[in-house]
């Protein structure tokens, strides 16, 4: 079970520095560092601590996001850089009623998207009733999105 999610825009190179941070902490004795090792791998804390190998460390930090391996989650942060994207479409309102109608109306694939937006977008047309007349653009966000109207 995971303990820590995953960020918004993760990077391998994020993960990599987590990895040689915790292998420096447990090789110090930093107690909360064995706790994490003790807690996710499952040969324990080695005898050794002072000699963890990059590889455990980085097995832990993969544990602690929920992946049975390193090697499962490099493969998940490369998919997620092929497949996924960032856009800005739902950062900045627009001047514009029936813009930000579109904005608030469609999703934008972030952690914005929701039913507050959606309300915020159904009360922005009741305000502007016309706007979908002017606007193919936010007559077939209006047409597309049941829970708006």
């Amino acid at each position: 079970m995971p303990t820590l999610g995953i960020p918004d825009r993760p990077h391998l190179d994020s993960f990599r520095r987590q990895a040689r941070a915790l292998q420096r902490a447990v090789r110090a004795g930093d107690p909360h560092a064995v706790a994490r090792l003790a807690s996710h791998h499952p040969g324990g804390v080695p005898d050794d601590a002072g000699g963890l190998q990059l590889s455990a460390a980085q097995f832990v930090v993969a544990r602690e996001y929920g992946f049975a391996s390193w090697p499962r989650l490099v493969r998940y942060l490369e998919t997620v850089a092929e497949h996924g994207w960032d856009t800005g479409l739902g950062a900045a309102p627009a001047a514009d009623p029936a813009e930000e109608f579109c904005r608030l109306a469609c999703l934008t694939y972030s952690r914005e998207d929701g039913p507050a937006r959606w309300a915020q977008a159904r009360q922005l047309l009741a305000q502007h009733p016309g706007l979908t007349t002017v606007n193919i653009w936010a007559a077939a966000s209006a047409a597309c999105r049941p829970s708006v109207c």
